[in-house]
């Protein structure tokens, strides 16, 4: 069993995740070819492995959806912060400290001191582990609803300006972060910011057509076959 999945899993890298990475031309082609051989193993390692071919192929490719995703929106949504706040006058090792001072408070400010380096790093990590927290609630949110993944610009969207709402009046007042008072720009910024730069690259890497298609075609393979044993 180990030795099948093992071959399942390279074939995986071979036939699909390539491809997503070079897109174009007759190489792609080909890898394309393979995805259905690859997929018919992978019924017949769901078969006997009593393992729906649908869920072995989440597993497979959702830590790459939110890992990716996340990583994405984490990095633009870092630099989006970094202009906006730096036009207050903030550099980023400020704007990481800001984040930061969710856990930390006032204490999390420290200038440029060791202390203060270390708090940034905090607040990086803090940023980054929210950010992967929002693409796995996407995702988990797009394999039970379906529109999600049909209409994943403006369910994106939605979804980014949803998060930085729920971040604003629900999780900042109730945590240790520095109030600070109501600022017009920086609400704007922050609904479209996040809109744009949270929400909807964590839509196009979780509900991509090719990962939908190869789960929907192994979900239909699977179905065949134990109608065929049936």
């Amino acid at each position: 069993m180990l030795a099948q999945h093992s071959v399942l899993f390279t074939q995986i890298l071979n036939h699909i995740l390539l491809p997503l990475i070079h897109p174009t031309g007759q190489h792609n082609h080909n890898k394309l070819k393979g995805i259905e051989g690859f997929l018919h193993r992978l019924v017949i390692v769901s078969s006997q492995s009593k393992l729906n071919a649908r869920r072995l192929l989440i597993r497979v490719f959702g830590p790459y959806a939110i890992i990716v995703g996340g990583v994405v929106a984490g990095v633009l949504d870092a630099i989006d912060a970094v202009i906006a706040y730096g036009i207050l006058g903030m550099n980023p090792i400020q704007v990481l400290q800001y984040v930061a001072s969710g856990i930390l408070g006032n204490s999390a400010y420290a200038a440029f001191t060791a202390a203060g380096v270390a708090n940034a790093r905090l607040g990086a990590a803090l940023h980054f582990f929210i950010a992967l927290v929002v693409a796995t609630v996407y995702y988990a949110g797009a394999l039970k609803f379906p529109a999600l993944s049909r209409r994943r610009l403006v369910s994106g969207l939605s979804f980014g300006a949803s998060v930085f709402l729920f971040m604003t009046f629900l999780v900042l007042p109730n945590s240790a972060v520095t109030k600070s008072t109501f600022s017009p720009g920086l609400f704007l910024n922050g609904i479209i910011g996040h809109a744009l730069f949270v929400g909807l690259p964590i839509a196009l890497f979780a509900t991509r057509p090719r990962r939908q298609k190869a789960a929907l075609f192994a979900a239909s393979a699977n179905a065949n076959s134990q109608g065929d044993i049936a």
